[in-house]
């Protein structure tokens, strides 16, 4: 049988919360692959009284689902209820919240810490290809890795702690200079080492620069490491990411 499309269904009730998995041939026969059903927890006369009890029953259901059938859910048909359930298409997540973060970064490190922003179009400049390079490289190597957890409910322990090592060991909350060689020659494999670096370039005084490995803020060095990594997270995500065939 030839598969047309992979459909997904989720039904999250007072009693119970569903997940079902089924295969559309392209003769339009349905084949159930595998399915989840788990007492609900969090919900009251459908309204929801617990996110945190909620998002379990629905991750468990879904793991379930995924373990019998084999396949992994990226994207659903969900049927909730009640009153106040209301619905807002939106695009850009990742391009919005970054940008809202760094504004909101900047404008409280020059009014609460009185930190000198730059003052030149140049280095304003600078912030915004190292910053734009740097969210889309941290985007799509989030795609690439989502493949590393076997189900929603495990993703957090999986790839926090990775996120926490690359943070400490990348100059973000650690002076890197004082960091020991090893460990940043460890660190420059990866692309947050490079946008930190460029982050630096832009806000802290020239003076710092001598600190750097190399004596150099290296922002050659910082597109060209990004950019491999971004290329490869691509491919990576071409290889591993699932879509549902019939939205291809």
């Amino acid at each position: 049988m030839e598969r047309e499309a992979v459909l997904v269904g989720i039904d999250v009730g007072t009693s119970k919360v569903c997940a079902l998995i089924g295969e559309v041939s392209r003769d339009g026969r349905l084949t159930i692959m595998g399915h989840g059903t788990v007492p609900a927890s969090g919900l009251k006369k459908g309204v929801v009284i617990n996110i945190d009890q909620t998002v379990r029953s629905i991750a468990d259901s879904v793991e379930r689902a995924e373990r019998l059938s084999g396949w992994k859910i990226d994207r659903a048909f969900v049927g909730v209820g009640g009153q106040q359930v209301e619905s807002l298409n939106s695009q850009g997540q990742v391009a919005v919240t970054a940008s809202l973060q760094a504004a909101v970064l900047i404008f409280m490190a020059w009014a609460v810490w009185k930190v000198e922003l730059p003052s030149t179009a140049e280095a304003w400049g600078t912030f915004a290809w190292v910053f734009v390079l740097g969210v889309s490289c941290s985007a799509v190597l989030g795609i690439a890795v989502s493949a590393l957890p076997r189900s929603g409910k495990s993703a957090q322990s999986v790839i926090v702690p990775i996120a926490l090592v690359l943070q400490f060991i990348s100059g973000v909350y650690i002076a890197f200079d004082i960091l020991p060689e090893w460990l940043q020659h460890v660190a420059s494999v990866f692309p947050l080492r490079w946008t930190a670096a460029g982050t630096r370039a832009v806000f802290l005084p020239e003076s710092f620069e001598a600190a750097e490995p190399g004596g150099t803020w290296a922002l050659p060095l910082v597109a060209i490491v990004c950019l491999i990594w971004l290329v490869a997270g691509l491919i990576v995500c071409a290889v591993t990411f699932r879509w549902n065939p019939k939205d291809r």
